[in-house]
């Protein structure tokens, strides 16, 4: 998978983002096609999440309006386009996936401001602001932290690891690979992402339940009150000689987003 690079001359947001029909301009090319429903547009932001600037504007000026459309199914988690092999081969990610990975996506509202969570979501010392993070290690790093955080960089990346308390299910441990990335809205507004690829089995202390690999996409957008957070889930996960639900990894990590945004909220709250 190719590193993510920062762009030269980006002016960071409390600049002069450019607006998606510039950012075109400047790739040379027409305003790029996206999928008009949210559910394909989930699959689209992370599969051309590493391409051209535009790509992830297109998918954010899709994805900002639809989070109010779709505002009350989101809270419950929202079912979302299948990922599949060849979405992984055009996202640049080596792994395979036997027939399909089920796909969710959820919403929260946050009262933490963009700047704010984009300093917190980096922070290598994850496990001092999530409850449910035991244990988390930055090993090694993509580009200017603090540059990214001001704004003045576009992306950002790490590769970590993490220990998750998981309930009845015991611990998990996952390593991971996070990209961060800004980008602007239909509006030009600033909105901040980053896309979440685990291609190794998670180590889960119970053996009650195995989950191969997981994927994820996230946008969050600036509004008057703070933020809304949209993320889309894909969890190759089964349950071992329990009957569960199907979809229970899903519904999992829709309530732990809840969990999460309070986490965040609270600890940006006590660190201002």
């Amino acid at each position: 998978m190719d590193a993510l690079t920062s762009a030269s001359g980006y002016e960071g947001f409390g600049g002069a983002i450019p607006a998606l029909s510039l950012i075109a301009s400047l790739a040379g090319c027409k305003v790029v096609d996206a999928p008009a429903d949210l559910e394909d547009l989930e699959v689209y932001g992370f599969v051309h999440y590493g391409e051209r600037a535009d790509y992830l504007a297109a998918t954010a000026a899709g994805i900002d309006p639809l989070a109010d459309t779709y505002d009350a199914q989101l809270r419950e988690g929202y079912r979302v386009t299948d990922l599949t092999t060849d979405d992984l081969a055009l996202a640049g990610v080596d792994a395979t996936i036997s027939s399909s990975i089920v796909g969710m996506a959820g919403r929260v509202d946050m009262t933490s401001d963009l700047t704010e969570l984009a300093d917190t979501w980096t922070y290598a010392h994850l496990d001092e602001v999530l409850s449910v993070t035991l244990g988390y290690e930055v090993r090694a790093e993509e580009g200017d932290r603090d540059c990214f955080v001001s704004g003045d960089c576009e992306t950002y990346a790490v590769d970590g690891w993490r220990q998750n308390d998981m309930g009845l299910f015991g611990t998990s441990e996952q390593t991971f690979r996070r990209e961060y990335r800004w980008t602007t809205t239909g509006d030009g507004e600033p909105a901040l992402s980053f896309r979440e690829i685990c291609t190794e089995p998670s180590d889960i202390s119970s053996g009650l339940l195995a989950v191969h690999q997981q994927y994820s996409f996230s946008l969050m957008f600036q509004r008057d009150t703070g933020t809304v957070r949209v993320d889309a889930f894909w969890i190759d996960a089964e349950a071992i000689g329990i009957e569960v639900p199907d979809g229970l990894a899903l519904q999992m990590a829709v309530q732990a987003m809840q969990h999460t945004a309070e986490d965040v909220d609270a600890y940006v709250d006590a660190n201002p």
